[in-house]
């Protein structure tokens, strides 16, 4: 049983369209054009302005790591990238998680043992 198939990504929770279309967008163009970028297919038909009505943390941080393995010579699409990054985080956050509750055991035990001996 295969489970992981990577020949067919499956968007689901991980991956929005808009976020991979607006990354791509800034990193095809430059940052200030993202900024002043008029999306038409996004809120058909009205369009949507996306310089002021968008977080852009998720594309900064997705088009700088493309940026870094572009300069190190690995080639990477963009959209692998927003799809792997939702989940690399949620790793990252727990193992750091995991980490500092595990000092917490640590010093509550050493505190534990103080207060017995007294």
């Amino acid at each position: 049983m295969k489970v992981v198939d990577f020949r067919v990504i499956i968007f689901s929770v991980f991956f929005s369209r808009f976020n991979y279309r607006a990354t791509a967008y800034m990193v095809e163009h430059d940052f200030y054009k993202f900024l002043n970028w008029f999306d038409d297919r996004a809120w058909y038909p009205l369009g949507r302005i996306v310089g002021g009505t968008v977080y852009p943390g998720l594309m900064i941080t997705s088009g700088s790591i493309h940026y870094v393995l572009s300069l190190l010579n690995i080639p990477v699409h963009i959209r692998d990238i927003c799809v792997f990054l939702a989940p690399v985080f949620r790793y990252v956050i727990s193992m750091y998680i995991q980490y500092n509750f595990s000092l917490l055991n640590i010093q509550t035990q050493s505190s534990n043992a103080l207060f017995h001996h007294i």
